[in-house]
């Protein structure tokens, strides 16, 4: 399992643990960014990527919210901004 685990992860250079597949938002926008994040979520990705500069932080964070409390996940998931 291990070994699974480190296929599915890169450490970035500052040393966080990244997973090496995730959503990318640069593109969606307001309610589908939101559905999206969300199903995406749900269907098991932990990986979100958003910033600023996509000028859709609010409708990708708004997404979050549904998935996490449906999954009760135990940590949250990780972005990128």
């Amino acid at each position: 399992m291990a070994e699974e685990l480190s296929e599915r992860l890169a450490v970035h250079a500052a040393g966080a643990v990244i997973p090496k597949i995730g959503l990318g938002t640069w593109e969606l926008r307001g309610e589908p960014c939101s559905e999206i994040v969300s199903a995406t979520l749900r269907k098991g990705y932990v990986h979100i990527d958003t910033a600023q500069g996509y000028a859709n932080e609010g409708f990708a964070g708004a997404g979050l919210t549904p998935a996490y409390s449906e999954r009760r996940m135990g940590e949250a998931p990780f972005r990128t901004m």
